[in-house]
């Protein structure tokens, strides 16, 4: 086949007869182009360094089928292979992956970018469904994971230890499914992370199911990695179920998405909608830590179905430690988002539960101008909104409307020593079947409510029970049990609360009795009572409140005046919805502009959808009440991302740092920040074309973080990439040279049992074991390490280290006197990733009296292998190799001299 060697695009068939046969043989920076056909057999790629583009149909997927036959082992797969392979316009079937094997496609140690796919039914016996990637970066573009399948874990993707980029923009996981064979061990009915840091971006999570937890999404990160940060942005999971395996498995959790230990989710302008779980039906997290943004939490079902307290309809916390070490709680960070219309026994909104088990810690969450309404728990139990349980639980300048229970607390119910801070919240139209329509609180903690509005709540239990409509404040389940619960309420307004109470305090117990203070606040009530111990005192006038001492002072009846109103989410992408919601004291006639007109109630809302940014004002009878703004953007960009420096990037020169970022989807240009800043603000590049830029003139020994804009003149607002941090290297260490002339190493660390002394210049080191000495050298990345490595036999085993963060995460260039070379990435389970053998050498011929001079250069995830001058090998890794430098010798001796490194 004359000119296939040069080719620059390649066809199947025609110049290769097979995918297969293209893949192996097309030169580096090919594409592959495939014609409309079905094409069996697998597509396999292992120790390649070339970076080659596989192209169907971007338009049409189906036309290209890559059909594996049921093939055991990925019908795709990338194994060590460093350059970057380009998948577009294929549909995927047939994978049987066994175990070990995701079933569409295995990607292990390499990288990368699918655009246009389609993975269709495929399986996995145990994790992976329609694509396993493992210490690995893969970029996922306009993919449809569909109808594929797991034994075990991640119906449509598992990724273990993914390497940075991974992402998933404008891709569909729709009806695939996770534990099917054992519903034990499963989750992630879609994706299924761990300790990985994925993106979805503008992504659908539609009808996938798992057994125990995550229907849509799981993410598990554990604590001897570093904390995943899991990013959402415009993405929807919708109708997603976890379920039971079996009569006697325990709950399952997250019908959305569960998170679990050391790990943060973040969520941007998402959509949790009609999800199922026996606990958190939209969103559960087990330790880890949600950051929910603009989003809408709405229509999700916790069903228990047998097992204890299914609580949580919209979102589930729980912070248990069964046994030590202790750590971080379940945290939930709700911001201008919505949470409405989801049901569940208990805890219909929200739930958040502290620490059960060895510490005392509490659940952490906090709520900001967001709105909890129409919630419902049908269960008899307790918290119609929210319901917070050891947490300390702050809510701001939120609506708590309309929510029901069938216990206690229609709209928050707190237990169990929770602090509960609430200010400039309404609290309004809350229903319980028994006490505290409004707020409950019982069996210690704290209660803190300022500038706030609790209004026309109601509880159905009748005063002498103390069913209050507003506020109940208790003591523990058994009298006595509990400490007296402390706080203060103050510069409110409680009005119309009822029927029979507005605020009840019925502690029997005078050491449990309520030390809750009611200082300054409008009460205007429609109840006979305004306030009730049941046990020692109640009064039904404003005036006999306040002369209760110690309890009430201040505090006037007059008509309140008061208006309340929001829009949540505060920023939505075109063609979505926000909330309008207000509440006023007085029911004449009110008005919404920019097209919404008449709207009726006090405490009420509506949906809104505009198509630019918009303030809304509402007024009545002509008078400005408030005014809310909502947020549009375009959506057409999706966020660049960043290749490298990678986060947490150590030893860069100052004189020059290299940025790299994939292109992004939709974007024309792009703008570069850099700064020492927590969030960059200085631009060191604007409108750029390409994907990367060199900065220099930067201080040394300091911390630098950089982020890229990505832009299109068809949106007014530029999207951001995640923020990546990097160190420089201090002054005078960007160089580290020992010739060891002066007769001393002691200021190199040692490790292990052996000899390691100068002698005559030269560092010698012998063991009958493993011995490693490190020099006094900081970490670095990107660079040169330049020594004189002495082999006096052919047993002689000398391993440069570098990359090193602990004994089991580092990189190494391994060198025996018999001549064998070759780079190990033991942080991906000692895989070689020598991309090219060094030529034949006669046995011996690095061992001998003269020393081989050993140059090792370091770019990136790139790494090239000198011997006396002549490269002998070159190799990439699925990352940047920061770290630190060490040289080990095992069972052998071996010396060193000359040491030489340069951090480029």
């Amino acid at each position: 086949m004359l000119g296939v060697a040069d080719a620059a695009t390649v066809t199947v068939p025609g110049m290769y007869p097979s995918i297969q046969a293209a893949v192996q043989n097309a030169p580096d920076g090919s594409i592959i182009e495939v014609a409309p056909g079905h094409y069996h057999g697998q597509v396999v790629l292992e120790n390649d360094t070339r970076s080659l583009t596989l192209r169907g149909d971007p338009a049409n997927p189906s036309t290209v089928v890559i059909d594996g036959d049921q093939v055991t082992t990925s019908v795709i797969r990338l194994v060590n292979s460093s350059g970057w392979l380009t998948l577009e316009g294929v549909t995927i079937m047939g994978g049987h992956g066994a175990t070990g094997y995701g079933g569409g496609m295995g990607v292990y140690g390499s990288r990368v970018i699918v655009r246009d796919a389609v993975f269709l039914g495929n399986v996995s016996d145990t994790n992976g469904g329609g694509a396993m990637i493992m210490d690995s970066a893969a970029v996922f573009q306009r993919c449809v994971f569909q109808g594929n399948r797991a034994g075990q874990l991640g119906g449509a993707v598992t990724l273990l230890r993914a390497a940075s980029p991974t992402a998933f923009q404008q891709c569909q996981f729709v009806a695939n499914e996770a534990g099917v064979t054992d519903p034990t061990f499963a989750g992630g009915g879609a994706v299924y992370a761990v300790n990985s840091s994925p993106i979805l971006d503008r992504c659908l999570v539609q009808g996938n199911r798992s057994a125990f937890e995550g229907g849509g999404v799981v993410a598990l990160a554990t604590y001897d990695y570093s904390r995943s940060v899991v990013m959402l942005r415009d993405t929807t999971i919708a109708g997603n179920v976890a379920y039971r395996g079996a009569a006697s498995s325990p709950g399952a959790e997250g019908g959305g998405m569960h998170i679990e230990d050391n790990v943060t989710a973040v969520l941007e302008r998402c959509r949790i909608e009609g999800n199922r779980a026996n606990l958190g039906g939209g969103l559960m997290s087990y330790r880890g830590r949600y950051e929910i943004t603009d989003s809408v939490i709405e229509d999700n079902v916790v069903a228990s179905e047998g097992t204890p307290d299914g609580g949580g309809g919209g979102i589930g916390a729980a912070s248990t430690n069964p046994a030590a070490p202790a750590r971080d709680p379940a945290a939930v960070f709700l911001t201008r988002s919505v949470v409405r219309r989801n049901t569940a026994e208990t805890a219909a909104g929200i739930f958040a539960q502290g620490d059960l088990g060895i510490t005392t810690t509490p659940a952490i969450v906090e709520v900001s101008d967001s709105l909890i309404t129409d919630n419902t728990s049908s269960g008899g139990r307790d918290g119609g909104g929210m319901l917070v349980a050891r947490a300390t639980t702050t809510v701001r300048r939120s609506m708590v409307l309309r929510n029901s229970t069938g216990g206690n607390g229609g709209g928050i119910a707190a237990s169990e020593g929770t602090s509960l801070t609430i200010d400039d919240v309404t609290i309004g139209a809350n229903l319980a079947a028994s006490a505290g329509g409004g707020l409950f609180i019982v069996e210690g903690g704290t209660l803190a409510i300022s500038g706030s509005r609790l209004v026309a709540n109601q509880a159905q239990a009748p005063a002498n029970a103390g069913g209050s409509g507003a506020i109940f404040v208790g003591e523990g389940l058994s009298p006595g049990a509990s400490p007296p619960v402390t706080g203060s309420v103050t510069g409110s307004v409680i009005a119309d609360n009822g029927p029979d109470l507005e605020i009840a305090e019925p502690n029997c117990d005078p050491t449990a009795y309520s030390q809750v203070t009611y200082v300054g606040n409008t009460i205007h009530t429609i109840a006979p009572l305004v306030y009730s111990n049941v046990c020692s005192a109640s009064a039904s006038s404003v005036a006999a409140f306040n002369a209760i001492q110690g309890k009430a002072s201040g505090n006037v009846d007059v008509p309140p005046s008061f208006a309340h109103f929001i829009a949540a989410p505060g920023t939505i992408l075109a063609g979505t919805t926000s909330v309008l919601a207000w509440s006023v004291a007085q029911t004449s006639p009110l008005s919404i502009d920019n097209g919404v007109g008449p709207v009726a109630g006090p405490l009420a809302t509506t949906d809104v959808s505009p198509a630019a940014t918009a303030t809304y004002t509402l007024t009545q009878s002509a008078a400005l009440l408030g005014a809310a703004t909502v947020d549009v953007r375009c959506g057409l960009v999706a966020p660049p991302l960043l290749i490298g420096p990678g986060n947490g990037a150590v030893g860069r020169n100052p004189g020059g740092v290299h940025l790299e970022w994939l292109p992004a989807v939709g974007a024309s240009a792009y703008d570069v920040y850099l700064d020492m800043g927590v969030d960059p603000a200085t631009a060191v590049a604007q409108d750029l074309a390409a994907t990367s830029v060199t900065v220099g003139n930067l201080a040394a020994g300091q911390t630098y973080r950089w982020k890229v804009l990505a832009k299109t003149a068809q949106c007014a607002d530029p999207v951001a990439s995640t923020t990546f941090a990097f160190q420089t290297c201090a002054d005078g260490m960007c160089e580290f040279v020992d010739g060891f002339d002066d007769g001393d190493a002691s200021d190199w660390s040692r490790e292990g049992a052996g000899k390691a002394r100068v002698v005559h210049g030269r560092f010698v080191l012998g063991t009958r074991r493993v011995l490693t000495v490190r020099p006094p050298f900081r970490a670095f990345g990107g660079g040169t390490i330049a020594l004189s490595l002495g082999l006096p036999n052919q047993r002689s085993q000398a391993r440069l280290l570098f990359g090193y963060h602990d004994a089991r995460t580092y990189r190494e260039l391994a060198i025996t006197g018999a001549g064998r070379v070759q780079l190990v990435d033991h942080a991906a389970g000692r895989r070689r990733v020598s991309a090219q053998l060094p030529p034949r050498r006669r046995a011996g011929r690095l061992a001998g009296r003269t020393p081989v001079a050993v140059r090792l250069e370091l770019a990136g995830a790139d790494a090239r292998v000198f011997l006396n001058g002549s490269q002998a090998l070159s190799g990439s890794f699925a990352g940047p190799s920061d770290g630190t430098f060490a040289v080990r010798v095992v069972h052998s001796s071996t010396s060193i001299d000359d040491v030489h490194l340069v951090v480029e």
